[in-house]
């Protein structure tokens, strides 16, 4: 007889005001390096001037900081897309159990 057992940890989606959070922290750093990138431009007129080696790292630093925001919003989407497909799954293989695995060969 077939015994199971979770080798995965189950996910939940704990507290709505972490998600919320998250979201809004990445949106926050979005549009913050956004904001930058653009005050670097007016400064700059384009970016075909000669920069001193303090405007390079910050340009640098704040194209670091696009990039973390972008992916803090890709990882929160995956996450609960993860969450969701979890959930399926687990009301399919209830709805497995229940009708008893008829078509697995049993071994006594």
């Amino acid at each position: 007889m077939k015994f199971y057992s979770s080798k995965i940890k189950n996910l939940e989606i704990t507290g709505r005001l972490f998600w919320i959070g998250n979201i809004l922290f990445s949106l926050t750093l979005f549009c913050f390096s956004l904001y930058f990138l653009y005050l670097i431009y007016l400064r700059f007129g384009n970016f075909n001037r000669d920069m001193d080696i303090n405007m390079i790292v910050t340009l640098s630093v704040v194209i670091f900081i696009l990039l973390v925001a972008v992916f803090l919003a890709i990882e929160v989407s995956t996450l609960y897309k993860r969450i969701i497909n979890q959930d399926v799954r687990n009301y399919v293989d209830s709805i497995d159990d229940i009708k008893g695995h008829q078509n697995e060969d049993f071994d006594f």
